[in-house]
């Protein structure tokens, strides 16, 4: 019996099988059913970037680059190429939604590097396309929409700190005299002795920021009483710039009195 209130609608009769008794009774019967299942396919997306890096020619493997999801864990950890290149593991998306990473640069610790530590938010957002029955993927980064870091490195100037030691009265002796190097603290760097010149040199100082920097260097007294020491004390100034093009450091100095 029809209920009035609903629409109906004929549909296609299910094939049926069913296994009778010789008397014909149906002893087994069931619908022949097809299930499919259709999985499509998933969404995908492969984030690359660029390293570059002025001051000195850029090795490969020489940094790392870092995915993590949007709590911070990790999701992936790679290196650049020679040519500065990187790419992560592609990413795999099965279910429609909104997807949030970041993407930063590892600091090094090479003297004379300025690490880049930009981080970028990248979003991925999954939609499914019912026509072509897929995943599809839209990605946009922030900042200038491209994983790109950029280093500086800046080579080091050194300075050697040299000096003369007269002796007046006698033949002057090889390792006779000790010469005392201190900082603006007066904290001792080095000590050195004389050779049978009387030239002393002091080890070379590595420069890796522009700036001023203040020594001093007195010749430390000694035991003999026939010789009387000289007692000066010297004043030494190391300025340390950039060259024009800032991949180097030039460091000069001078010497004099402390006023």
């Amino acid at each position: 019996e029809l209920i009035p209130e609903f629409s109906y609608a004929v549909l296609p009769a299910v094939p049926t099988f069913a296994l009778r008794a010789n008397d014909g009774n149906v002893v087994f019967s069931k619908a022949l059913e097809f299930t499919n299942e259709y999985t499509p396919d998933p969404g995908k997306v492969t984030l690359t970037g660029t390293k570059n890096l002025t001051g000195k020619e850029l090795a490969a493997d020489a940094y790392t680059f870092v995915l993590t999801d949007k709590d911070g864990q990790v999701v992936d950890s790679v290196k650049n190429a020679a040519d500065g290149t990187f790419s992560f593991d592609e990413l795999i998306f099965e279910e429609i939604g909104t997807y949030e990473y970041k993407v930063y640069e590892t600091p090094g610790d090479e003297a004379g590097m300025t690490y880049d530590r930009t981080i970028y938010d990248v979003k991925v957002v999954v939609t499914y396309n019912h026509d072509k029955g897929v995943f599809e993927s839209a990605v946009t980064i922030s900042g200038t929409g491209t994983l790109t870091f950029n280093n500086a490195y800046v080579a080091p100037d050194t300075v050697n700190i040299a000096g003369t030691k007269t002796l007046t009265g006698r033949n002057l002796q090889a390792n006779e005299f000790t010469f005392v190097l201190t900082n603006a603290n007066n904290e001792v760097l080095e000590t050195v002795k004389n050779d049978t010149d009387g030239k002393f040199v002091f080890s070379e100082l590595t420069f890796w920021n522009a700036g001023d920097y203040e020594y001093h260097v007195y010749e430390q007294k000694g035991k003999d009483s026939s010789v009387i020491y000289d007692n000066t004390l010297y004043h030494v100034h190391v300025h340390v710039k950039h060259n024009d093009d800032r991949t180097a450091l030039e460091a000069t100095y001078t010497i004099g009195l402390p006023a």
